[in-house]
Parts: C-alpha cells; structure tokens; sequence
C-alpha cells in the first residue's frame, strides 16, 4: 500500500485533485492531510497504521477544504485557471505544527475569499486561523488572525515555544531581516 491510497482515505470522491496529499512527521506520529478535505489522519510512522483521525471544525464562517475539479469524460479540459482560483481563495488546511513547551498541535488554517477580492487580498496575505489541539486531538481553541499581519506559512516550532513571521512590506522583505513573534499557545 503506497501513500497515495491514503490520500483516497481522506478524501473519496469521483472528482479530479491535482495534488495527492501532504505529509509532516511530528512528534513520532505521521499526519496526512489534504487540501481538498478537512480530515486528517494521524499514523504511527513505523506500521502506518492510523492512530486517530479527525475533522477540522472553525467558528469562522470560512471552508475548510477545497472543492475537487470536476473532469468532462469527453474533453481534455484547461483546468489550470481553475486550480489556481481555487488555491487563491479556497480555505483549506496548510500546515499542522507541533508546540514543544505546552505540547499541544497547532493546525493553521488558510480563510476562504470572495474571488472578486483584490489580487493583495487573495493567495497569502488573507485571514487566516489557528486551531489548536491538545495531545487528544480535542480542540483547544481557535485563534484568527487579520490579513497582513503574519506570514502564516513561515512558522518556527522551537524548544521555547512556536514563532511566526511578522507581514512585511517589499522593502523591508528584501533587507533579509525578519522579525518573528511568540504565539500564545496554551493562553486563554
């Protein structure tokens, strides 16, 4: 059994996907999530056998996976404006990190986006979530953060605790120096 067959224990469907899965190895478990659905599966890294699985659920009136792309059976179709629609305004889970000092998992989730919003508010720069978990997999809380404030897919889960990467303007992106804040995890 390879890892694409996970990828179809996550998301069953008839509809085309043009991705298979992601993967992070975390705290000797291995988790398989997709963007186009809002389960993951935890594995023991060593049988891959599932340990536990579960839905991602938010407050947040926003979608937490991607529709699939329905493929016509007759055509050759240029789905390639429509993949990248959907990955610009799409909500779906990008990253599950791991927070050593309180031991809990953090689960960052990218907010959906009308597709008539502005090109600077589309892609990265959108709202997005935080879901925290604790060992169990049992919500812990969700914390939303405002378009252009962090950069969510630059996250450093270190020894004293996660970091996340201030938005910056062009300029003082090009400087090569990036300044990182402490999230609260763990902190009602």
């Amino acid at each position: 059994m390879g890892f694409d067959s996970f990828y179809f224990k996550i998301s069953p469907s008839t509809h085309a996907k043009p991705e298979m899965g992601e993967y992070e190895c975390i705290n000797d478990l291995f988790f398989v999530h997709s963007k186009y659905s809002s389960k993951i599966i935890a594995l023991d890294p060593h049988s891959l056998k599932t340990v536990r699985s579960f839905l991602i659920t938010t407050a947040e009136n926003t979608s937490t996976h991607l529709t699939g792309i329905e493929l016509p059976a007759t055509e050759n179709p240029n789905i390639q404006d429509s993949v990248n629609i959907r990955l610009a305004t799409g909500g779906y889970i990008s990253a599950i990190q791991y927070d050593k000092p309180t031991g809990h998992y953090i689960v960052s989730l990218v907010h959906s986006v009308g597709p008539s919003q502005p090109l600077d508010e589309r892609g990265v720069a959108r709202r997005f979530s935080l879901l925290e978990y604790d060992g169990d997999f049992k919500m812990v809380r969700e914390q939303v953060f405002p378009a252009k404030k962090y950069k969510m897919f630059f996250m450093l889960p270190l020894q004293t605790g996660t970091f996340i990467q201030r938005w910056e303007d062009k300029q003082t992106a090009m400087s090569g120096t990036h300044t990182f804040e402490r999230l609260n995890i763990g902190v009602e």
